[in-house]
């Protein structure tokens, strides 16, 4: 599949990206442009200098085939490449690399050599993230047979992407991609969205507008965590070995707090807003709030119970009862107050797992992670047994969220791909039906780092995905349901 779909002319300035929409043949020839720029290496250029421009046009990219909005278009199809999923599409006088989606029950009735033999025509949209669907059944030809079969509405639509770049003082005039987007966080009423970062800085965006609002800067320890208040009068910033708590609104620092001697990875605060869990390596810590200014609460030292390891996730139960702790390979819940243990699982065989209860109270999700594949375990939340399990993806979940909308998921994955990114780092993020564990669909593009994180909006459509320092900011819709 080809993802440089669309070109877009673009102003980076202040942390934001502007573009507008050109056609699709224009971009078409541009992309063409830019990727021989890519193979071409100036006589006069070591190769370090070559390498470094590559990853620059590369990054320009990546930024600008995102910012898309949905576009359908007439084109016809031709024989498609099993090997690589994609089929060559003719729009007008332009061909192009596609991954067409097909439905599962129809790919499997086609042997590898009908498929081969497969001509279509029809209407096709393409969509922010770059893949392409039939808008309407196409006309399949194989031979003199004609058959209308590969058309698959996917349930989870991406209307439009705003594309986000986070950058800080300290690498705005050097290295932009040494950026690295470590947690997202957006507040309760959807307004505003924290994304925090390895360079010390907390960036505030307005999500309606898709631009920066204000910059936290905190000397000297990378941003590790963030967290809003459930009330959005505080925003909780985890660092190492210290905690800063922001009024969001005036971007006014009320205080730093002093942790434990590592960095903290993980917060969240209660329902109420008065609790705030802090997980850090091989430690939990729960403050009371109710004086900001001078918090108190409890330590529960391994809270797991298994080897010392950074706890990668703390979840406070929607009634406030329960909080799961993801330390290692195991998970542990306990009694809110009291911290009474309630009950704690190993997963013998993963590396590290992560946690989150759901929105509504009725799920607690577990991703397992090991090292050449990852699931994903719905419990019961009032009685902590599980109700489905499935596999995720073909190497860790290093994020995953809740949508909006009850009983669906977002997982985001590091791995390595074939077909079109063999042997390259990408990102991935797939929808699940949490009821049914089924997959809703799959996105993906290349150029990734292992930090890829994903938060949802609790109130709008909206998914953010951090790839180092990029943000692709999803308005997302679910157009069918699991029981359809």
């Amino acid at each position: 599949m080809n993802n440089y779909l669309f070109i877009f002319c673009f102003v980076i300035a202040s942390s934001s990206v502007a573009y507008a929409q050109t056609t699709l043949q224009e971009a078409l020839r541009t992309v063409r442009e830019l990727r021989a720029q890519m193979q071409q290496k100036d006589e006069y250029e070591t190769t370090k200098e070559f390498e470094a421009r590559q990853s620059r046009i590369q990054g320009k990219l990546d930024i600008l085939f995102r910012a898309v909005y949905p576009s359908i278009f007439n084109g016809t199809i031709g024989a498609y490449d099993a090997d690589n999923e994609t089929y060559p599409l003719t729009i007008g006088s332009v061909s192009e690399q596609f991954l067409l989606k097909i439905p599962r029950t129809a790919a499997r009735s086609m042997e590898k050599e009908t498929m081969s033999k497969l001509k279509a025509s029809g209407n096709f949209y393409i969509e922010p993230d770059g893949q392409v669907y039939a808008a309407s059944p196409l006309s399949v030809s194989i031979g003199s047979t004609v058959y209308h079969t590969l058309w698959e509405k996917p349930k989870i639509r991406i209307l439009r992407t705003h594309v986000l770049v986070h950058e800080s003082k300290e690498t705005i005039l050097t290295d932009p991609s040494k950026e690295k987007i470590y947690d997202l966080a957006f507040t309760p009423d959807g307004h505003k969205l924290a994304s925090s970062s390895n360079h010390n800085t907390v960036i505030l965006w307005d999500v309606s507008s898709a631009q920066p609002l204000r910059t936290l800067s905190h000397e000297p320890s990378s941003a590790y965590s963030v967290a809003f208040s459930p009330d959005g009068r505080f925003l909780a910033v985890g660092r190492d070995r210290s905690l800063t708590l922001w009024n969001p609104t005036v971007g006014q620092q009320l205080r730093d707090f002093n942790a434990e001697n590592s960095k903290i990875t993980s917060l969240d605060f209660a329902p109420t807003g008065y609790l705030l869990a802090l997980g850090q390596y091989d430690v939990l810590l729960i403050w009371d709030l109710t004086t900001p200014t001078n918090p108190h609460g409890s330590r529960i030292k391994n809270p797991g119970g298994g080897l010392p390891a950074d706890i990668h996730s703390v979840s406070f139960s929607k009634n406030q009862k329960t909080i799961a702790v993801a330390e290692g390979n195991s998970i542990a819940l306990y009694t809110v107050p009291g911290l009474k243990g309630l009950k704690t699982q190993t997963f013998s065989n993963s590396t590290y797992i992560k946690t989150k209860f759901s929105p509504d109270g009725k799920y607690l999700s577990i991703a397992v992670n090991e090292i050449l594949t990852s699931d994903i375990r719905i419990w019961d939340a009032s009685n902590l047994q599980e109700l489905v399990s499935f596999s995720a993806h073909p190497a860790a979940v290093t994020s995953f969220c809740y949508l909006h909308e009850p009983g669906f998921l977002a997982t985001a994955s590091f791995v390595y791909r074939t077909g079109m990114y063999q042997n390259q780092p990408s990102w991935e993020v797939t929808f699940w039906d949490i009821k049914k564990g089924t997959e809703l669909r799959r996105m993906y593009g290349g150029n990734a780092t292992p930090a890829v994180n994903v938060a949802s909006s609790p109130t709008e459509g909206y998914l953010a995905v951090a790839i180092g320092n990029i943000i692709d900011l999803h308005e997302v819709t679910v157009i069918q349901h699991s029981a359809d």
